[in-house]
């Protein structure tokens, strides 16, 4: 996700990145992904200002809004007064922009009741089984591309059944898979 971002920001790839950032709210949401690390993606943004930056930012805060005003109040005051300067002083953004820098400042007011945080029913990791990484979106990190490649395992069925067994330790005996009854029934045909 890291490469993914520092390439289309390069690359002032506007989609790429608005998806990226999206997936980034989410794990800040979540908090396996440190706030900071969000802040630091408003900054960048925000250091030289354009539609499309100001774009992605505005779709950062909404998503993962109600977590960094929680987490981080003050760095959000400090963020929305830059955007505020920003809406007022700027007279390159285009009409559309400024709305939409309108409706964030609307949620922001309602404390983004709009747009929660984590959804109840995906509210699921004990707060003491959580685990944040604080990591930097602007230094190289090494990536293991093959992992991304398809390798065939000539023991598939020895590895899944490994992975059965560790499934049922961790899981216990009595959670069973729809998947592997309908296995059995292919079987049987």
């Amino acid at each position: 996700v890291i490469n993914q971002f520092q390439r289309a920001y390069k690359r002032n790839d506007k989609l790429s990145l608005k998806c990226i950032v999206t997936f980034v709210a989410h794990l800040i949401n979540y908090q396996v992904l440190h706030e900071l690390s969000g802040l630091k993606i408003i900054q960048l943004l925000l250091t030289s200002p354009t539609n499309d930056s100001i774009e992605i930012v505005k779709e950062l805060i909404l998503n993962c809004g109600a977590t960094l005003v929680k987490l981080a109040p003050n760095a959000m005051k400090v963020i929305f007064n830059t955007l505020k300067d920003i809406l007022q002083e700027s007279t390159e953004l285009d009409i559309r922009v400024q709305y939409e820098l309108e409706s964030l400042f609307q949620a922001f007011k309602t404390n983004f009741k709009d747009f929660p945080a984590i959804d109840e029913e995906l509210d699921l990791v004990d707060e003491d089984d959580v685990i944040c990484h604080n990591i930097d979106l602007l230094s190289k990190h090494d990536t293991e591309q093959m992992l991304d490649i398809f390798h065939y395992d000539p023991e598939w069925d020895a590895h899944e059944r490994d992975y059965g067994e560790i499934k049922h330790e961790i899981l216990g005996k009595d959670s069973s898979d729809d998947d592997d009854d309908d296995d059995d029934d292919e079987v049987s045909d």
